[in-house]
């Protein structure tokens, strides 16, 4: 996979990536909002081989500092059966927050969800009290389907609650149909 926007280049995980991904692996803040646990540069290579197979799994190469600043993924959509559909988990190098990588990259990788993988709902969840990620998806025009409670185990053996967020094939046609665009999806 290769994607590329203003400022980003997203693409394939690869073993080059090791030393960028195992900083934002080891970020406390990182941590606290995703189930992982740190690695080291090892665990990490081993990881990312595991992550080659397919290019559902993506970094955010910063063009400027040519560095892995974020990483986006693509995985199976536990809460739906028989729907062309996938889970976006995402999570960006705290040095970066704040300046719009990840909106910039999320725009480009749901774009090429309902564009090219020809899905008919793209789901995210975030943690309860992760007010910037839930933000973003209400933002980038997701629906916010309701919240699980005690949901999920976290780093430090934290139990949060999830809120469960969703966007259809129709949703996706209606953002970009708008004059506007404010979601700049296309």
């Amino acid at each position: 996979m290769y994607l590329e926007t203003q400022r980003l280049i997203l693409r394939t995980v690869t073993l080059d990536d090791t030393d960028d991904m195992v900083e934002m692996q080891n970020d406390e803040v990182i941590l606290k909002y995703n189930c992982m646990k740190p690695m080291n540069p090892e665990e990490m290579r081993n990881f990312i081989l595991t992550l080659q197979a397919d290019d559902k799994h993506i970094v955010l190469h910063h063009k400027e500092d040519m560095k892995v600043i974020g990483f986006i993924d693509l995985g199976p959509d536990s809460l739906r059966y028989g729907v062309k559909s996938l889970t976006l988990s995402f999570y960006l190098n705290t040095n970066y927050t704040s300046q719009g990588f990840m909106s910039e990259a999320l725009r480009k990788v749901i774009n090429h969800a309902f564009q090219t993988l020809q899905l008919d709902v793209v789901s995210a969840r975030a943690f309860l009290p992760n007010l910037t990620s839930n933000r973003l998806l209400i933002r980038l025009g997701f629906t916010h389907e309701g919240t699980l409670r005690q949901a999920v185990q976290g780093y430090n053996g934290i139990i949060y609650d999830d809120c469960v967020y969703s966007m259809t094939k129709d949703d996706f046609i209606r953002l970009n149909s708008m004059d506007s665009n404010p979601c700049g999806l296309l």
